[in-house]
């Protein structure tokens, strides 16, 4: 889809505009396929550190890897908006995170980088700084890998693992 250029200069991509409380985080990083162990390992320290956080967490929607610790996050400590980016058509082996406060979907039936690209771009058209924002990765692979790319560029905060 073009984006149009709306009067306050911001890009226009034909939706709602989202609303993000800030500060945003991005959770990024691996499905359970792609290091179940290490996501487990992730769960406790996620938990913990986001005990106090209120703001936006955006991630990809489903029950699986960090995607998924995103929706318990959600559920755990109500306070925190999440905004899962997924594809229009589900993957048979994905399912959607009932617990995200809200989604947005990409034209594709698979994963790609397109689900990143539309969080930036609604972050951009919604006036969201990268620099305000801040992304956390844990594992993952060449979709992680452009995401982790893409928010460096843009000036976000990265940190992987």
């Amino acid at each position: 889809m073009a984006a149009t250029l709306s009067s306050a200069g911001r890009a226009d991509l034909g939706a709602e505009p989202q609303q993000f409380r800030a500060p945003v985080v991005i959770l990024a990083g691996g499905a359970d396929r792609e290091g179940g162990a290490s996501i487990a390992a992730a769960r406790a320290l996620y938990l913990a550190a986001f005990s106090d956080f209120a703001g936006t967490i955006i991630s990809g929607g489903t029950r699986s890897g960090i995607a998924g610790l995103a929706g318990e996050l959600s559920a755990a400590y109500p306070r925190i908006t999440t905004i899962g980016y997924i594809p229009e058509r589900l993957p048979a082996s994905a399912h959607r995170d009932e617990r995200y406060s809200r989604f947005r979907t990409s034209p594709t039936g698979e994963f790609t980088a397109a689900e990143p690209l539309q969080s930036w771009a609604d972050m951009l058209a919604s006036g969201v700084d990268p620099a305000g924002v801040a992304l956390l990765g844990w594992g993952g692979g060449a979709i992680a890998a452009q995401e982790y790319r893409v928010a460096l560029a843009l000036g976000a905060r990265v940190g992987l693992v």
